[in-house]
């Protein structure tokens, strides 16, 4: 007798296309009998009923398409849909606020198209990378402008962390861009910022209160709004200490003004390796680094350069070994 074989990925896409299709007709019978007893308990004399109108939202299981009556009000004369008033309906075009949280997920993690193509194959509808960069946006606008609205001054009334120690790290990441027209267009540097107040002392790679801050912007302009997101965070007057991590880069050190600027520790590794030449030196120096010997890493380098120091100019050995020891100063 002939063996009969079954594909569990038919079956697994079969179940899952019938409970997303179950689950939108429930969610569109639901919203059509809110929709109907809000109709029942109007102010009749107020929201004169003009029908019902078609409308879709796409889900996290799929399109729902439902119907829901508009209204118009007799005295202003706007036109009211009292079911999208009752349940707070956050989207984004026709993006339900859940599926729009899963989007901005995947392109943060991946390009619009990927996310796009991702989140269509696990919801079972077609999802373009417009509307990903749509919904990244829809979230990411109202941030841009709340931020930008801060003040840099400190507000008693609300409650702030006081912290005499704050740490900021700082860089800048190219990405290509296009234009309107889909063109090449020239490259644009997103500035980032993180401020945090120390590690956790269960896990030393966890950051204790950590905020990120990103924008495309000229460096000023990305300064103030640094510094406007940490008074809102921390009373200001209490800090007297502020490190900040970068690599080196002219915006950033022109931001370092009441600031302690340090090399961040793969761009001080990177200095030792471009500066000096001897690997046993590179190396010995390095390891000191690690290991946290900073007076004898500086001692080191010093004995380093006077060594290798000639009245050849165009031997620049000890000049480069000079310029590290001044980078790795703590």
């Amino acid at each position: 007798m002939k063996k009969t074989q079954y594909a569990f990925a038919e079956i697994e896409h079969y179940i899952f296309t019938a409970v997303c299709q179950a689950a939108a007709a429930a969610t569109r019978q639901i919203l059509e009998k809110i929709d109907a007893d809000l109709a029942k308990t109007r102010d009749k004399k107020l929201l004169r009923d003009k029908g019902r109108r078609k409308t879709t939202v796409k889900t996290i299981y799929g399109e729902v398409e439902y119907r829901r009556h508009i209204y118009k009000n007799t005295r202003t004369g706007e036109i009211i849909y009292l079911l999208d008033e009752n349940l707070i309906i956050k989207k984004t075009g026709l993006l339900s606020e859940n599926l729009t949280e899963k989007l901005i997920c995947a392109a943060s993690e991946v390009s619009y198209r990927q996310a796009s193509r991702l989140i269509s194959e696990i919801s079972g509808q077609n999802i373009s990378h417009t509307a990903v960069w749509k919904a990244v946006n829809s979230v990411g606008t109202p941030l841009t402008e709340k931020q930008a609205s801060l003040c840099i001054e400190d507000d008693p009334s609300e409650k702030k962390k006081d912290r005499s120690l704050i740490f900021e790290e700082m860089d800048g990441v190219w990405v290509p861009m296009q234009d309107r027209r889909h063109k090449k267009a020239k490259k644009q540097e997103i500035k980032v910022a993180t401020l945090h107040d120390g590690w956790d002392a269960g896990n030393p790679k966890k950051l204790k209160n950590r905020t990120l801050i990103a924008a495309i912007e000229p460096a000023r302009a990305f300064c103030r709004r640094k510094e406007a997101v940490l008074s809102t965070l921390y009373n200001t007057d209490e800090i007297q200490y502020r490190i900040l991590n970068g690599d080196g880069g002219a915006w950033i050190k022109d931001s370092a003004a009441g600031t302690v600027f340090q090399l961040d520790r793969f761009h001080v590794l990177r200095a030792i390796t471009a500066n000096i030449r001897d690997k046993k030196a590179r190396r010995d120096i390095t390891d000191l680094y690690k290991e946290g010997s900073h007076a004898e890493m500086l001692e080191y380098i010093k004995i380093y350069s006077d060594s290798v120091a000639t009245d050849d100019p165009a031997d620049d050995r000890s000049r480069k070994a000079a310029v590290q020891l001044f980078i790795q100063q703590p």
